[in-house]
Protein backbone atom coordinates (compact mmCIF):
# COMPACT_ATOMS: atom_id res chain seq x y z
CA UNK A 1 0.00 0.00 0.00
CA UNK A 2 3.21 2.21 0.51
CA UNK A 3 4.27 2.36 -2.93
CA UNK A 4 0.83 2.99 -4.85
CA UNK A 5 1.86 6.78 -5.31
CA UNK A 6 5.12 5.60 -6.67
CA UNK A 7 3.34 3.07 -8.75
CA UNK A 8 0.95 5.07 -10.31
CA UNK A 9 -0.06 8.08 -11.11
CA UNK A 10 -3.80 9.76 -10.44
CA UNK A 11 -5.08 8.95 -14.28
CA UNK A 12 -4.47 5.77 -13.68
CA UNK A 13 -6.68 5.19 -10.66
CA UNK A 14 -10.24 5.29 -11.78
CA UNK A 15 -12.47 4.70 -8.52
CA UNK A 16 -15.15 6.33 -8.36
CA UNK A 17 -15.70 5.78 -4.54
CA UNK A 18 -13.11 6.56 -1.31
CA UNK A 19 -10.40 4.49 -0.87
CA UNK A 20 -7.69 3.86 1.49
CA UNK A 21 -3.61 3.00 0.11
CA UNK A 22 -4.90 -0.84 1.44
CA UNK A 23 -8.11 -0.97 -0.86
CA UNK A 24 -6.47 0.56 -3.42
CA UNK A 25 -3.72 -1.93 -3.73
CA UNK A 26 -6.43 -4.73 -4.17
CA UNK A 27 -8.21 -2.47 -6.78
CA UNK A 28 -4.66 -2.28 -8.80
CA UNK A 29 -4.12 -5.82 -8.01
CA UNK A 30 -7.47 -6.95 -9.64
CA UNK A 31 -7.13 -5.05 -12.63
CA UNK A 32 -3.59 -6.24 -13.14
CA UNK A 33 -5.19 -9.59 -13.42
CA UNK A 34 -3.44 -11.21 -9.90
CA UNK A 35 -5.12 -13.68 -8.09
CA UNK A 36 -5.79 -12.83 -4.41
CA UNK A 37 -8.45 -13.18 -1.70
CA UNK A 38 -9.85 -10.26 0.19
CA UNK A 39 -10.51 -10.58 3.75
CA UNK A 40 -12.94 -8.51 6.17
CA UNK A 41 -14.91 -8.03 8.81
CA UNK A 42 -18.25 -6.68 7.80
CA UNK A 43 -18.67 -3.10 7.32
CA UNK A 44 -15.12 -2.55 6.29
CA UNK A 45 -15.66 -2.01 2.90
CA UNK A 46 -15.66 -5.02 0.61
CA UNK A 47 -18.63 -4.08 -1.69
CA UNK A 48 -17.03 -0.53 -2.04
CA UNK A 49 -14.08 -1.95 -3.05
CA UNK A 50 -15.43 -4.68 -5.37
CA UNK A 51 -17.26 -1.41 -6.83
CA UNK A 52 -14.01 0.27 -7.00
CA UNK A 53 -12.35 -2.83 -8.68
CA UNK A 54 -14.81 -3.47 -11.03
CA UNK A 55 -14.87 0.37 -12.28
CA UNK A 56 -11.19 -0.02 -12.70
CA UNK A 57 -11.19 -2.97 -14.12
CA UNK A 58 -13.62 -1.56 -17.21
CA UNK A 59 -11.35 1.93 -17.17
CA UNK A 60 -8.47 -0.96 -17.87
CA UNK A 61 -10.71 -1.93 -20.95
CA UNK A 62 -11.56 -5.45 -19.60
CA UNK A 63 -15.10 -7.41 -19.00
CA UNK A 64 -15.69 -8.71 -15.44
CA UNK A 65 -18.09 -10.90 -14.22
CA UNK A 66 -19.40 -10.79 -10.86
CA UNK A 67 -20.64 -13.66 -8.91
CA UNK A 68 -21.98 -14.01 -5.09
CA UNK A 69 -24.08 -16.50 -3.52
CA UNK A 70 -26.25 -13.88 -1.98
CA UNK A 71 -28.38 -11.56 -4.51
CA UNK A 72 -28.15 -9.09 -2.17
CA UNK A 73 -24.19 -8.82 -2.48
CA UNK A 74 -25.37 -8.24 -6.06
CA UNK A 75 -27.39 -5.38 -5.59
CA UNK A 76 -25.57 -3.87 -3.43
CA UNK A 77 -22.62 -3.66 -5.38
CA UNK A 78 -24.70 -2.49 -8.48
CA UNK A 79 -26.52 -0.25 -6.92
CA UNK A 80 -23.22 1.03 -5.90
CA UNK A 81 -22.32 1.37 -9.59
CA UNK A 82 -25.43 2.94 -10.95
CA UNK A 83 -25.04 5.89 -8.37
CA UNK A 84 -21.51 6.62 -10.43
CA UNK A 85 -22.90 6.31 -13.47
CA UNK A 86 -21.84 2.96 -14.34
CA UNK A 87 -25.54 1.55 -14.54
CA UNK A 88 -25.07 1.52 -18.42
CA UNK A 89 -22.04 -1.11 -18.32
CA UNK A 90 -23.58 -3.19 -16.44
CA UNK A 91 -26.44 -6.27 -17.36
CA UNK A 92 -28.06 -8.44 -14.83
CA UNK A 93 -27.95 -11.88 -15.19
CA UNK A 94 -28.71 -13.19 -11.92
CA UNK A 95 -32.58 -13.17 -12.05
CA UNK A 96 -34.33 -15.85 -12.97
CA UNK A 97 -37.14 -14.73 -14.24
CA UNK A 98 -35.46 -11.97 -15.78
CA UNK A 99 -36.89 -11.32 -19.22
CA UNK A 100 -35.54 -11.30 -22.53
CA UNK A 101 -36.91 -7.89 -23.32
CA UNK A 102 -35.49 -6.16 -20.36
CA UNK A 103 -32.12 -8.23 -21.10
CA UNK A 104 -32.13 -6.54 -25.04
CA UNK A 105 -33.65 -3.10 -23.92
CA UNK A 106 -30.05 -3.05 -21.17
CA UNK A 107 -28.17 -4.02 -23.87
CA UNK A 108 -29.84 -1.01 -26.32
CA UNK A 109 -28.60 1.25 -23.64
CA UNK A 110 -25.09 0.17 -22.90
CA UNK A 111 -24.56 0.29 -26.80
CA UNK A 112 -26.54 3.91 -27.13
CA UNK A 113 -24.20 5.40 -24.29
CA UNK A 114 -20.73 4.20 -25.48
CA UNK A 115 -19.03 6.44 -27.41
CA UNK A 116 -15.98 8.68 -27.64
CA UNK A 117 -15.58 11.34 -24.44
CA UNK A 118 -13.36 14.66 -24.15
CA UNK A 119 -11.06 13.41 -21.60
CA UNK A 120 -8.77 17.50 -21.32
CA UNK A 121 -10.30 18.50 -18.31
CA UNK A 122 -9.83 14.41 -17.38
CA UNK A 123 -6.01 15.36 -17.85
CA UNK A 124 -6.18 18.42 -16.37
CA UNK A 125 -7.67 17.63 -12.92
CA UNK A 126 -5.20 14.62 -12.34
CA UNK A 127 -2.01 16.97 -13.21
CA UNK A 128 -2.91 19.21 -10.61
CA UNK A 129 -3.75 16.07 -8.46
CA UNK A 130 -0.60 14.95 -8.65
CA UNK A 131 0.88 18.05 -8.09
CA UNK A 132 -0.59 18.72 -4.98
CA UNK A 133 -0.27 14.71 -3.70
CA UNK A 134 3.59 14.75 -5.04
CA UNK A 135 3.98 17.39 -2.12
CA UNK A 136 2.47 16.12 0.50
CA UNK A 137 4.22 12.79 -0.16
CA UNK A 138 7.18 14.87 0.02
CA UNK A 139 5.76 16.86 2.92
CA UNK A 140 5.22 13.26 5.07
CA UNK A 141 9.18 12.04 4.06
CA UNK A 142 10.29 15.00 5.42
CA UNK A 143 8.55 14.48 8.52
CA UNK A 144 9.62 10.84 8.93
CA UNK A 145 13.34 11.56 7.40
CA UNK A 146 16.27 10.64 9.93
CA UNK A 147 18.48 13.22 10.38
CA UNK A 148 22.34 12.54 11.75
CA UNK A 149 20.73 12.89 15.23
CA UNK A 150 19.04 9.84 14.48
CA UNK A 151 15.39 11.54 15.27
CA UNK A 152 12.92 12.53 13.22
CA UNK A 153 10.77 15.81 13.11
CA UNK A 154 8.17 13.55 13.66
CA UNK A 155 9.51 12.56 16.65
CA UNK A 156 10.35 15.44 18.08
CA UNK A 157 7.13 17.34 17.67
CA UNK A 158 5.48 14.12 19.58
CA UNK A 159 7.78 13.98 22.35
CA UNK A 160 7.56 18.21 22.44
CA UNK A 161 3.06 18.04 22.53
CA UNK A 162 3.30 14.80 24.86
CA UNK A 163 5.20 16.99 27.29
CA UNK A 164 4.34 20.26 26.77
CA UNK A 165 2.47 21.39 29.70
CA UNK A 166 5.74 19.90 31.73
CA UNK A 167 7.72 23.17 33.22
CA UNK A 168 11.45 23.12 32.19
CA UNK A 169 13.98 25.36 32.95
CA UNK A 170 15.42 28.05 30.53
CA UNK A 171 18.83 26.63 29.50
CA UNK A 172 20.67 29.44 27.75
CA UNK A 173 22.22 27.08 24.99
CA UNK A 174 22.98 27.75 21.67
CA UNK A 175 19.58 27.06 19.34
CA UNK A 176 20.85 25.04 16.80
CA UNK A 177 19.26 22.57 15.30
CA UNK A 178 22.52 20.65 13.55
CA UNK A 179 23.04 18.03 16.14
CA UNK A 180 24.39 14.71 15.33
CA UNK A 181 24.37 11.71 17.66
CA UNK A 182 27.68 12.01 19.64
CA UNK A 183 26.06 15.72 20.41
CA UNK A 184 22.72 14.41 21.06
CA UNK A 185 24.04 11.87 23.77
CA UNK A 186 26.72 14.00 25.04
CA UNK A 187 23.52 16.91 25.68
CA UNK A 188 21.23 13.77 27.33
CA UNK A 189 24.32 13.49 29.63
CA UNK A 190 24.42 16.76 30.39
CA UNK A 191 20.72 16.93 31.26
CA UNK A 192 20.88 14.14 33.67
CA UNK A 193 23.87 15.94 35.38
CA UNK A 194 21.34 18.27 35.34
CA UNK A 195 18.63 16.86 36.64
CA UNK A 196 20.11 15.29 39.94
CA UNK A 197 21.83 18.59 40.61
CA UNK A 198 18.34 20.35 40.20
CA UNK A 199 16.58 17.60 42.64
CA UNK A 200 19.39 18.32 45.20
CA UNK A 201 18.17 21.69 46.11
CA UNK A 202 14.82 22.82 46.25
CA UNK A 203 15.33 26.84 44.45
CA UNK A 204 12.80 29.66 45.99
CA UNK A 205 12.45 31.43 42.94
CA UNK A 206 13.72 34.78 44.06
CA UNK A 207 16.98 33.30 43.28
CA UNK A 208 16.45 33.68 39.65
CA UNK A 209 17.75 37.09 39.79
CA UNK A 210 21.13 35.95 40.73
CA UNK A 211 23.14 34.20 37.43
CA UNK A 212 26.24 34.06 38.77
CA UNK A 213 27.81 31.05 38.32
CA UNK A 214 30.90 30.97 40.32
CA UNK A 215 30.17 30.78 43.99
CA UNK A 216 32.98 31.82 47.47
CA UNK A 217 32.56 32.67 50.70
CA UNK A 218 33.13 36.54 49.97
CA UNK A 219 30.87 36.85 46.86
CA UNK A 220 28.04 35.24 48.74
CA UNK A 221 28.89 38.23 52.13
CA UNK A 222 29.41 41.04 49.38
CA UNK A 223 25.87 39.96 48.13
CA UNK A 224 23.94 40.30 51.37
CA UNK A 225 25.49 43.20 52.34
CA UNK A 226 24.81 44.67 48.61
CA UNK A 227 21.06 43.21 49.65
CA UNK A 228 20.81 44.93 52.97
CA UNK A 229 21.79 48.33 51.01
CA UNK A 230 19.34 47.35 48.44
CA UNK A 231 16.03 47.18 50.87
CA UNK A 232 16.37 50.88 52.38
CA UNK A 233 16.45 52.60 49.16
CA UNK A 234 13.14 50.63 47.68
CA UNK A 235 11.29 51.27 50.85
CA UNK A 236 12.19 55.14 50.15
CA UNK A 237 10.02 54.95 46.58
CA UNK A 238 6.78 54.82 48.69
CA UNK A 239 6.61 58.43 50.12
CA UNK A 240 7.59 60.27 47.08
CA UNK A 241 5.50 57.90 45.05
CA UNK A 242 2.02 58.46 46.80
CA UNK A 243 2.67 62.51 47.34
CA UNK A 244 3.15 62.84 43.49
CA UNK A 245 0.72 60.13 42.48
CA UNK A 246 -1.57 62.48 45.45
CA UNK A 247 -0.21 66.03 43.56
CA UNK A 248 -1.19 64.80 39.90
CA UNK A 249 -5.16 64.22 41.28
CA UNK A 250 -5.23 60.36 40.77
CA UNK A 251 -5.83 57.64 43.72
CA UNK A 252 -2.78 56.98 45.69
CA UNK A 253 -2.25 53.46 46.67
CA UNK A 254 0.53 51.75 48.59
CA UNK A 255 2.28 50.32 46.00
CA UNK A 256 2.09 50.40 41.98
CA UNK A 257 3.11 48.11 39.53
CA UNK A 258 6.27 48.84 37.44
CA UNK A 259 4.55 49.59 34.59
CA UNK A 260 3.07 51.79 35.94
CA UNK A 261 6.10 53.55 38.03
CA UNK A 262 7.97 53.80 35.02
CA UNK A 263 4.51 55.95 33.37
CA UNK A 264 5.63 58.02 36.48
CA UNK A 265 8.90 58.09 36.73
CA UNK A 266 8.87 59.73 32.71
CA UNK A 267 5.78 61.76 34.00
CA UNK A 268 8.09 63.46 36.67
CA UNK A 269 11.02 63.91 33.96
CA UNK A 270 8.63 65.54 31.98
CA UNK A 271 7.73 68.21 34.61
CA UNK A 272 10.76 68.83 35.64
CA UNK A 273 11.79 69.46 31.83
CA UNK A 274 8.84 71.63 31.16
CA UNK A 275 9.38 74.35 34.74
CA UNK A 276 12.71 75.15 32.97
CA UNK A 277 10.80 77.42 30.15
CA UNK A 278 6.95 78.55 29.78
CA UNK A 279 5.16 76.52 27.85
CA UNK A 280 1.57 77.71 27.74
CA UNK A 281 1.39 77.64 23.69
CA UNK A 282 0.88 74.04 24.17
CA UNK A 283 -2.42 74.63 25.74
CA UNK A 284 -3.35 76.52 21.80
CA UNK A 285 -5.77 74.95 19.85
CA UNK A 286 -3.28 74.98 16.65
CA UNK A 287 -0.69 73.69 18.83
CA UNK A 288 -0.34 70.64 16.58
CA UNK A 289 0.43 72.68 13.13
CA UNK A 290 3.13 74.91 14.52
CA UNK A 291 5.81 73.17 13.73
CA UNK A 292 4.97 72.91 10.32
CA UNK A 293 4.55 76.40 10.93
CA UNK A 294 8.32 76.92 11.60
CA UNK A 295 9.25 75.30 8.48
CA UNK A 296 7.08 77.71 6.38
CA UNK A 297 8.88 80.56 8.45
CA UNK A 298 12.43 79.31 7.72
CA UNK A 299 11.67 78.87 3.83
CA UNK A 300 10.39 82.74 3.99
CA UNK A 301 13.11 84.16 5.66
CA UNK A 302 15.46 82.36 3.64
CA UNK A 303 13.79 83.60 0.36
CA UNK A 304 13.54 87.18 1.47
CA UNK A 305 17.19 86.73 2.18
CA UNK A 306 18.15 85.81 -0.96
CA UNK A 307 15.91 89.08 -2.74
CA UNK A 308 17.93 90.94 -0.38
CA UNK A 309 21.07 89.82 -0.99
CA UNK A 310 20.13 90.59 -5.57
CA UNK A 311 20.41 94.34 -5.00
CA UNK A 312 22.96 96.75 -3.80
CA UNK A 313 21.58 98.74 -1.78
CA UNK A 314 20.11 98.02 2.07
CA UNK A 315 16.63 98.68 3.07
CA UNK A 316 15.58 97.93 6.54
CA UNK A 317 12.42 95.67 6.89
CA UNK A 318 10.31 98.94 8.36
CA UNK A 319 11.18 101.04 5.10
CA UNK A 320 10.07 98.73 2.50
CA UNK A 321 6.99 97.73 3.96
CA UNK A 322 6.46 101.93 3.39
CA UNK A 323 7.63 101.87 -0.13
CA UNK A 324 5.03 103.26 -2.53
CA UNK A 325 6.40 100.26 -5.24
CA UNK A 326 3.37 100.69 -7.36
CA UNK A 327 3.90 104.22 -7.61
CA UNK A 328 7.37 103.94 -8.41
CA UNK A 329 7.11 101.05 -10.71
CA UNK A 330 4.31 103.48 -13.07
CA UNK A 331 6.76 106.53 -12.97
CA UNK A 332 9.99 104.25 -13.45
CA UNK A 333 8.09 102.89 -16.81
CA UNK A 334 6.82 106.28 -17.74
CA UNK A 335 10.50 107.60 -17.65
CA UNK A 336 11.81 104.84 -19.70
CA UNK A 337 8.72 105.52 -22.41
CA UNK A 338 9.61 108.98 -22.62
CA UNK A 339 11.83 111.00 -24.74
CA UNK A 340 15.16 112.30 -23.97
CA UNK A 341 16.06 114.41 -21.62
CA UNK A 342 12.54 114.51 -20.20
CA UNK A 343 13.32 110.38 -19.71
CA UNK A 344 16.42 111.62 -18.06
CA UNK A 345 15.08 113.42 -15.38
CA UNK A 346 12.19 111.43 -14.83
CA UNK A 347 14.34 108.38 -13.92
CA UNK A 348 16.47 110.42 -11.57
CA UNK A 349 13.55 111.76 -10.14
CA UNK A 350 12.47 107.92 -9.20
CA UNK A 351 16.00 106.89 -8.68
CA UNK A 352 15.95 109.20 -5.88
CA UNK A 353 12.63 109.13 -4.32
CA UNK A 354 13.82 105.29 -3.72
CA UNK A 355 17.34 106.38 -2.34
CA UNK A 356 15.34 108.23 0.05
CA UNK A 357 14.31 104.74 1.73
CA UNK A 358 17.55 103.06 1.21
CA UNK A 359 19.85 102.94 4.61
CA UNK A 360 22.88 102.40 2.32
CA UNK A 361 24.30 101.29 -0.70
CA UNK A 362 22.93 103.03 -4.60
CA UNK A 363 19.32 102.31 -5.34
CA UNK A 364 18.69 101.21 -8.75
CA UNK A 365 15.00 101.44 -9.13
CA UNK A 366 15.68 98.94 -12.53
CA UNK A 367 17.50 96.29 -10.62
CA UNK A 368 15.78 96.84 -7.27
CA UNK A 369 11.77 97.55 -7.64
CA UNK A 370 11.25 93.72 -8.31
CA UNK A 371 13.25 92.23 -5.31
CA UNK A 372 11.86 94.70 -3.06
CA UNK A 373 7.78 93.88 -4.45
CA UNK A 374 9.36 90.00 -3.68
CA UNK A 375 10.59 90.89 -0.21
CA UNK A 376 7.29 92.98 0.46
CA UNK A 377 5.67 89.66 -0.06
CA UNK A 378 7.81 87.48 2.11
CA UNK A 379 7.51 90.62 4.96
CA UNK A 380 3.93 90.21 4.52
CA UNK A 381 4.09 86.03 5.11
CA UNK A 382 6.37 86.48 8.31
CA UNK A 383 4.00 88.62 9.92
CA UNK A 384 1.17 86.60 9.58
CA UNK A 385 2.83 83.43 10.24
CA UNK A 386 0.80 81.92 13.03
CA UNK A 387 3.65 81.69 15.04
CA UNK A 388 4.04 85.72 15.23
CA UNK A 389 4.69 86.86 18.60
CA UNK A 390 3.31 83.30 20.31
CA UNK A 391 6.59 82.62 21.71
CA UNK A 392 9.69 84.60 23.49
CA UNK A 393 11.62 83.08 20.85
CA UNK A 394 9.84 85.03 18.05
CA UNK A 395 11.62 87.86 16.68
CA UNK A 396 10.58 88.61 13.08
CA UNK A 397 12.74 88.72 10.36
CA UNK A 398 15.62 88.02 12.98
CA UNK A 399 13.78 84.77 14.50
CA UNK A 400 16.20 81.87 14.95
CA UNK A 401 14.14 79.60 13.44
CA UNK A 402 16.30 76.62 14.76
CA UNK A 403 16.42 77.61 18.31
CA UNK A 404 11.85 78.08 17.72
CA UNK A 405 11.94 74.82 16.02
CA UNK A 406 13.68 72.90 19.11
CA UNK A 407 11.40 74.93 21.44
CA UNK A 408 8.61 73.62 19.56
CA UNK A 409 10.16 70.25 19.74
CA UNK A 410 10.66 69.80 23.66
CA UNK A 411 6.91 71.58 24.01
CA UNK A 412 5.46 69.08 21.70
CA UNK A 413 7.30 65.94 24.38
CA UNK A 414 5.89 67.48 26.60
CA UNK A 415 2.79 67.39 25.40
CA UNK A 416 2.93 63.83 23.99
CA UNK A 417 4.18 62.18 27.89
CA UNK A 418 1.45 64.21 29.63
CA UNK A 419 -1.21 62.87 26.71
CA UNK A 420 -0.12 59.38 26.94
CA UNK A 421 -0.09 59.42 30.39
CA UNK A 422 -3.44 60.51 30.51
CA UNK A 423 -4.91 58.37 28.09
CA UNK A 424 -2.85 55.15 30.07
CA UNK A 425 -4.84 56.43 33.04
CA UNK A 426 -7.76 57.26 31.86
CA UNK A 427 -7.77 60.36 33.91
CA UNK A 428 -9.56 62.83 31.85
CA UNK A 429 -7.83 65.50 31.91
CA UNK A 430 -7.36 65.46 35.70
CA UNK A 431 -3.23 64.96 35.34
CA UNK A 432 -3.22 68.24 32.96
CA UNK A 433 -4.94 70.51 34.94
CA UNK A 434 -2.51 70.04 37.60
CA UNK A 435 0.39 70.21 35.26
CA UNK A 436 -0.97 73.58 33.91
CA UNK A 437 0.24 76.19 36.24
CA UNK A 438 3.29 74.72 36.21
CA UNK A 439 3.27 75.02 32.32
CA UNK A 440 1.71 77.87 31.82
CA UNK A 441 4.59 80.20 34.35
CA UNK A 442 7.34 77.71 34.72
CA UNK A 443 6.35 77.79 38.44
CA UNK A 444 9.55 76.87 39.81
CA UNK A 445 8.52 76.82 43.19
CA UNK A 446 5.49 74.83 42.57
CA UNK A 447 4.51 72.39 45.63
CA UNK A 448 3.65 69.28 42.82
CA UNK A 449 7.13 70.23 40.73
CA UNK A 450 9.10 69.91 44.84
CA UNK A 451 7.33 66.55 44.70
CA UNK A 452 8.36 65.47 41.16
CA UNK A 453 12.15 65.86 42.14
CA UNK A 454 12.08 64.24 45.32
CA UNK A 455 10.42 60.94 43.21
CA UNK A 456 13.22 61.51 40.73
CA UNK A 457 15.80 61.79 43.29
CA UNK A 458 14.55 58.47 45.34
CA UNK A 459 14.65 56.91 41.87
CA UNK A 460 18.13 57.76 41.11
CA UNK A 461 19.29 56.17 44.52
CA UNK A 462 17.11 53.21 43.90
CA UNK A 463 18.54 52.72 40.54
CA UNK A 464 21.66 52.88 42.11
CA UNK A 465 21.62 50.57 44.91
CA UNK A 466 19.92 48.52 41.78
CA UNK A 467 22.71 48.58 39.38
CA UNK A 468 25.12 47.34 42.90
CA UNK A 469 22.74 44.76 43.36
CA UNK A 470 23.33 43.79 39.39
CA UNK A 471 26.88 43.95 39.28
CA UNK A 472 27.39 41.49 42.15
CA UNK A 473 24.19 39.17 41.42
CA UNK A 474 24.49 39.31 37.75
CA UNK A 475 20.49 39.45 37.76
CA UNK A 476 17.83 41.88 37.50
CA UNK A 477 15.53 42.57 40.51
CA UNK A 478 12.46 43.56 38.78
CA UNK A 479 10.16 41.35 38.32
CA UNK A 480 7.28 41.65 36.00
CA UNK A 481 5.85 44.40 34.17
CA UNK A 482 2.20 43.96 36.21
CA UNK A 483 3.63 42.93 39.42
CA UNK A 484 4.15 45.78 42.22
CA UNK A 485 7.08 47.12 42.19
CA UNK A 486 7.92 47.91 45.88
CA UNK A 487 6.02 45.13 47.33
CA UNK A 488 7.52 42.16 44.67
CA UNK A 489 11.55 43.73 45.36
CA UNK A 490 11.36 43.33 48.63
CA UNK A 491 10.03 40.16 48.61
CA UNK A 492 12.42 39.14 46.44
CA UNK A 493 15.33 40.50 48.53
CA UNK A 494 13.97 39.33 52.08
CA UNK A 495 13.76 35.81 50.22
CA UNK A 496 17.28 35.89 48.76
CA UNK A 497 18.57 36.59 52.65
CA UNK A 498 16.29 33.94 54.06
CA UNK A 499 17.51 31.19 51.42
CA UNK A 500 21.00 32.56 51.43
CA UNK A 501 21.80 28.77 52.46
CA UNK A 502 20.97 27.85 49.49
CA UNK A 503 22.88 29.74 47.49
CA UNK A 504 25.41 27.69 46.80
CA UNK A 505 23.97 25.21 45.38
CA UNK A 506 21.96 27.84 43.32
CA UNK A 507 25.02 28.92 41.79
CA UNK A 508 26.40 25.37 40.61
CA UNK A 509 23.21 24.61 39.11
CA UNK A 510 23.80 28.09 36.81
CA UNK A 511 26.72 27.27 36.24
CA UNK A 512 25.83 23.84 34.83
CA UNK A 513 23.05 25.42 33.11
CA UNK A 514 25.89 27.41 30.82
Amino acid sequence: PQDIDRHYVPAQLMHPLAADSSQLAAIMAAAEGHDFVLIGPPGTGKSQTISNMIAQCLANGKTVLFVAEKTAALDVVYRRLCQNGLGDVCLELHSHSAERSKFYAQLQKSWQSSGKTETGDWIKVNDRLKIRRDELNDYVAALHAVDSSGWTVFRGMGVAVRYRDLEAPLLDWDHSVQIDAQKLEALQNLIDEIALTFRASTPHPALQSITKTNWSASWENDLLRTVDSVIPSVSALQAPLQNFVSGIGLEVSDDYSLEMYNRLHILAGTLQEAAREKLRIIFDKDFSSLLEQAGKLKKEITAFQIAQSAINATYEPESISRIPLDELDFQWRQANASFWPMSFFARRKVRKLLQSYAASGAADPEKDLPQIRLMQKYLTNITNNPLANRTAHWNGLQTDVGELTSFLQRAHRVRDTIVEFDQATNSQNTVLSRLAPIIIDAATEHPLLTAAQALLASNDQFIQSCTGFREIAGGNLFAKEESLLIGSTLATLEAIKANRTELKRWVAWSAIKE
